[in-house]
C-alpha cells in the first residue's frame, strides 16, 4: 500500500509484529524465575562486560606474544561459567546466573575481533 505522496507505509512496529502475549518472555520468565525488567537488565550487562573487555583485551594485546595464555584463560572462564550456569539450574541462586553471564561476557570478549576479521577475510 502506497501513501498518497507514492511513499511506501513505514514500516510496522515490534509491537504489531508480536502478538499481544508473546511466548517468548513468558517463557523466559519461567524457566529463568526472573522478572523481564531483570532478564534485560542481565543482556545488558552481559553486552557491557563484552564491551569493557574487548577494550582491555586491545589495551594488553600489544603485550602479549602468544595467544595460548588467553585462549587457556577464556577456556578456563567459561568452564567455570558454565559451572556456574548448572549452579543456577539447582540452587536457584540469582548470583550464580549473574557470575556465569558476566564470565562468559569476559571470556568471549578476546575472541570477537578475530572471529569478525576470520569471517571478513574469507569473503
Amino acid at each position: 500500500r502506497r501513501s498518497s505522496v507514492g511513499l511506501p507505509p513505514p514500516p510496522a512496529t515490534t509491537a504489531r509484529l508480536l502478538p499481544p502475549r508473546a511466548p517468548l518472555p513468558r517463557l523466559v520468565q519461567r524457566v529463568g524465575a526472573m522478572e523481564l525488567s531483570s532478564l534485560a537488565l542481565l543482556s545488558s550487562v552481559f553486552w557491557a562486560v563484552v564491551t569493557a573487555g574487548r577494550v582491555a583485551w586491545s589495551a594488553f594485546a600489544a603485550s602479549v606474544s602468544s595467544a595460548w595464555h588467553a585462549l587457556a584463560f577464556d577456556a578456563s572462564v567459561m568452564v567455570v561459567s558454565g559451572l556456574s550456569y548448572l549452579g543456577y539450574e539447582l540452587l536457584q541462586s540469582q548470583w550464580l546466573l549473574w557470575l556465569g553471564t558476566c564470565g562468559l561476557g569476559i571470556a568471549i570478549a578476546s575472541s570477537v575481533a578475530s572471529l569478525s576479521l576470520s569471517l571478513s577475510l574469507s569473503l
